[in-house]
């Protein structure tokens, strides 16, 4: 009990100190020393996973690309694949909490790329709040620089709704509402046929998005993302 304790305190004190890096966006010395904290958290979980085994090296993963979007030194591309890297092993792993928190950090840096985030749905569909330039590198375009923040929330919001965290849910709901609406959730209904039970047994349940399904959407994803489809 004590090893869990022990390596959670340095995952999430290291997730704090690279949301810390994030936000000093002005303060280029606040921002280096708060990364220089993330690099120490990692470095002593990478100590421990050498000595007591890997079961936590889908979180060290997690705390290596957030430290990446925090730095702001990697390409976006490298970003987001030390992201999908971490998403895919915490998903092998079967922790669903850790995938969920994966994708939601993935969101938030893409989300810190756009030139003005929309504040509000109405906001998004009108146009307000948004400009038409944009970093010749980024991998985000005009006509789809919501598309990646809207995948990873997805995601995330599925994840954590799987796991049962509904004041999570509802909290993301509200607090992305341009990109997320509570119809994410709905699965599909079972076949009217198959859910008529004439001897009493109970309705058959949709099935939910597992971390697995997760897993592979993120996967492919990434791979139409490298397609280059002008040259096919």
């Amino acid at each position: 009990h004590t090893f869990n304790y022990e390596s959670m305190k340095i995952f999430h004190s290291s997730l704090m100190m690279s949301r810390l890096a994030k936000s000093m966006k002005g303060n280029k010395s606040k921002r280096r020393n708060y990364c220089r904290q993330s690099q120490k958290y990692i470095d002593t979980l990478k100590t421990i996973i050498e000595q007591k085994g890997g079961n936590n090296v889908h979180r060290y993963m997690i705390m290596q690309a957030d430290l990446m979007a925090a730095s702001r030194k990697d390409p976006e591309h490298a970003v987001k694949a030390a992201y999908d890297k971490a998403i895919s092993l915490s998903a092998r792993s079967g922790h669903v909490h850790d995938t969920a928190l994966a994708n939601e950090l993935a969101a938030e840096y893409f989300i810190s790329k756009l030139p003005d985030a929309p504040v509000s749905e109405s906001a998004t569909a009108s146009g307000r709040g948004r400009t038409s330039s944009f970093d010749r590198d980024s991998m985000l375009e005009d006509d789809s620089d919501s598309y990646w923040p809207r995948q990873y929330l997805a995601n995330a919001l599925s994840l954590y709704h799987e796991w049962g965290a509904n004041v999570k849910v509802d909290s993301m709901l509200k607090k992305h509402s341009a990109y997320l609406d509570r119809s994410m959730l709905t699965v599909d209904a079972p076949d009217m046929a198959d859910s008529a039970h004439s001897n009493g047994r109970r309705k058959r349940k949709g099935a939910k998005h597992t971390a697995a399904t997760r897993m592979c959407l993120t996967t492919a994803h990434k791979v139409l993302a490298e397609v280059d489809f002008d040259a096919l």
